[in-house]
């Protein structure tokens, strides 16, 4: 009996080596997942949050807290980073065809369709409120449902003008952006496995594709600027900064650096954990400086110079978490915080509603420090995005037996 345990003990030894050598070279095999960039996702998305807390009205958070450019940016590479990282370990291989890209699109986005519109519903009741003073309800509700119509389709930031792309909900212009893109990925990453099989290649590639966001940007600033001058309206607000005209530069440069990291993975290994901890505490330094001068930043260079700087200061914390040898890069693979960075996205949509709701409660209790209202805002943000998720879960398996999460 020994010996028969034995034996069928090692033929099943034998049998996962042979099927990890197979899954290797079907580019399946199972890495594992790099829940330092979750982690990060999650400092991210608060970032951007506390960003929207205009009722904050003081010096310190105009000053301090009032630029989420490389937390919107991290997003953004974060998407194509995991699509690129995911399509190639599960060696993505569907047929061409018209209608590839939107279902690819529909099948990434489908799960956060549900708290989507639920937090658009709750945007739209307070968006007639507020409207009904100067058009009254009808008209109100009129010019509501219009712009409700319009974000069910996830296409309203095609317009780049900031009164339609970012709509009843004003930050869904960001799962707007996503499906849009998401479109074009099967097509990017055909593109991109193209590209030669050398790190050398890939950086150039990142480079190349750098330039571009930079010129796009400025043509971006450079027809606002135009079409202001000319029209004595902001009509096109939109274009530099929530737009799949430029996000989708953003998207290309993370599946760049996925295919870049794919290929570094064993030089990484071998890079010092006290070289990696240096580069996080000056990564650190250099982010807390730049973040506190913003302001003076956006004012005294040229605008495309400050969004330049705000692209290779993301590159700068991808690579910290890449290496992920540093302290930050521990904190954010904590399976705590890594797991809430994969539901960050409840809180994003939920954040306008709990926003208007905390000006309503302090409108009535006086709660005149900064810190405490902020604190207020943040504990509603935080437990009604884990309501929103409660609620949408169960939707999702009702409606989309097969949906899948952005990664």
């Amino acid at each position: 009996m020994l010996i028969e345990n034995l034996a069928w003990v090692y033929y099943n030894h034998i049998v996962g080596i042979l099927r990890i050598k197979k899954m290797k070279g079907n580019n399946t095999m199972a890495k594992k997942r790099l829940d330092q960039l979750d982690g990060m996702r999650f400092f991210m998305n608060w970032l951007i949050i506390i960003s929207h807390f205009e009722f904050l009205d003081n010096t310190v958070f105009h000053q301090y807290v009032l630029n989420p450019s490389i937390a919107v940016n991290y997003f953004f590479m974060l998407s194509g980073f995991g699509l690129y990282y995911s399509m190639y370990l599960k060696n993505y291989q569907k047929p061409e065809g018209k209608a590839e890209g939107i279902k690819f699109a529909l099948g990434k986005i489908k799960k956060l369709y549900i708290p989507y519109v639920i937090c658009l519903i709750l945007c739209a009741f307070y968006r007639i409120a507020t409207r009904m003073g100067e058009y009254g309800l009808f008209k109100a509700i009129g010019i509501t449902g219009v712009g409700v119509v319009i974000d069910l389709t996830m296409l309203q930031s095609l317009i780049p003008n900031k009164t339609i792309a970012h709509g009843v909900n004003a930050v869904c212009w960001f799962l707007s952006d996503l499906f849009i893109c998401y479109i074009f990925c099967p097509m990017l990453y055909r593109l991109i496995r193209k590209i030669k099989e050398k790190r050398s290649a890939a950086l150039i590639s990142i480079i190349i594709n750098t330039a571009v966001i930079v010129l796009v940007t400025f043509a971006a600033f450079t027809v606002q600027d135009i079409v202001t001058a000319k029209t004595g309206k902001e009509l096109l607000d939109a274009l530099d900064y929530s737009t799949p005209y430029t996000r989708i530069f953003y998207v290309t440069a993370g599946m760049l650096i996925a295919k870049l990291y794919l290929l570094c993975e064993d030089k990484i290994e071998k890079i010092p954990v006290w070289a990696a901890r240096i580069y996080g505490i000056i990564l650190l330094i250099v982010a807390v400086i730049y973040l506190w001068q913003y302001p003076v930043i956006w004012i005294m260079i040229p605008h495309t110079v400050s969004r330049t700087i705000d692209i290779f200061l993301c590159f700068a914390v991808m690579a910290g978490m890449l290496i992920n040898k540093g302290l930050i890069s521990t904190l954010c693979r904590l399976p705590a915080v890594a797991d809430m960075g994969k539901d960050a996205m409840y809180l994003y949509f939920i954040q306008f509603p709990c926003i208007w709701l905390s000006i309503f409660i302090f409108n009535f209790i006086p709660l005149e420090i900064p810190i405490i209202q902020a604190i207020v805002c943040i504990i509603m943000v935080f437990f009604a995005g884990l309501l929103l998720k409660k609620i949408s879960e169960p939707l999702n398996k009702a409606i989309f037996k097969k949906g899948k999460q952005i990664e």
